[in-house]
């Protein structure tokens, strides 16, 4: 298995910008082109992530699809679905400000676009590149609960839905709300002899707003539990994941470790005004919800922090039934 980036290390940043091609032959976008493409079944899962997440590095691609293989294997196959039109690619350069070595990013192309919409007409289109940073880091955090789960062997997985299909409009009292979780995603575990299934929603938080904002999504997802909307879609109510990262620039004569330790520590801080909002909010309630809190860097290697109307404790990395299964909706 490749391993992920580390997040605790300064990334390594070459000089100038990224060598890649950026010229390809046009072509005619017809469903009759898209249906003769020779895609492989690994290709296609590969769509339809980028379908459900927007933006994915180079790196993260590699790890999710070709675990245990070389940089090299990969970055083969993804320019040849550039070639086709299946895949789009740019560099983002900001991601050494967030921790992560610079490299190409890689989205839907018109190809790959029209492939999902002709399956789904509501199938995600492209985004606007100002999400590239969110949905770079929320798909760290669920590449890095994937390898997790695959390193606890058969029988644990993760499967993950996006904003698009997470979506719901809802009544509660005399207003209607329409929540847009990050995602939604589903982890299977072994307990015991059993296998079991537990759903979580998923908010990454870059910092990049007030915590009273971040209050107002959490204040949405309460509204929904005691709307009781959500028994039509799933048989409980799933717990919430926050990850939270945050962007840090180079200060004048600050060295790469000290930028790391800076970034950690507002992350932390930042993490720990959430966690305080969430007790304040769920405290003494008979029905709380369960949240599950942690940096991004110590997603799958540190316990969560669950906050629930009982306050504070640890759950593991991965989820078990000790872990994240949603009592909340059932008690």
């Amino acid at each position: 298995m490749r391993d992920p980036i580390n997040l605790t290390q300064p990334p390594i940043v070459g000089r100038g910008g990224l060598s890649f091609r950026r010229d390809r032959p046009e072509r005619a976008i017809t469903s009759s082109y898209v249906r003769n493409l020779p895609l492989t079944e690994r290709d296609r899962q590969m769509l339809r992530y980028l379908g459900e997440i927007g933006y994915a590095t180079t790196d993260q691609l590699t790890r999710l699809f070709w675990p245990g293989r070389v940089l090299r294997t990969a970055s083969r196959r993804l320019l040849r679905l550039w070639e086709m039109w299946v895949l789009d690619r740019q560099p983002f350069y900001l991601l050494p400000d967030y921790g992560f070595p610079r490299q190409l990013a890689y989205m839907l192309g018109r190809a790959g676009v029209k492939m999902l919409t002709d399956v789904d007409e509501n199938a995600r289109q492209r985004d606007g590149t100002l999400l590239m940073a969110h949905n770079v880091l929320l798909g760290e955090a669920i590449i890095r609960l994937t390898e997790k789960a695959r390193s606890l062997g058969p029988g644990h997985s993760l499967s993950f839905h996006g904003e698009a299909a997470t979506c719901t409009a809802f009544q509660w009292h005399d207003k209607w709300i329409r929540m847009r979780p990050d995602g939604l995603a589903l982890a299977e575990y072994v307990d015991g002899t059993e296998q079991k299934e537990v759903s979580f929603y998923l908010e990454f938080d870059r910092s990049t707003q007030p915590v009273r904002h971040f209050v107002g999504k959490m204040r949405q997802y309460e509204f929904y539990l005691r709307s009781h909307e959500w028994k039509k879609e799933l048989p409980a109510f799933p717990g919430i994941l926050v990850v939270v990262w945050t962007r840090c620039r180079p200060k004048e004569e600050e060295s790469p470790e000290e930028v790391v330790s800076r970034r950690q520590t507002i992350a932390e801080k930042r993490l720990g005004r959430i966690v305080e909002e969430l007790l304040s909010a769920t405290r003494g309630t008979a029905h709380g919800l369960r949240w599950f809190c942690q940096r991004l860097d110590l997603v799958g290697e540190a316990p969560w922090r669950v906050v629930t109307s009982q306050g504070v404790r640890q759950a593991p990395p991965f989820f078990s039934k000790d872990g994240a299964e949603p009592r909340s909706a059932r008690d």
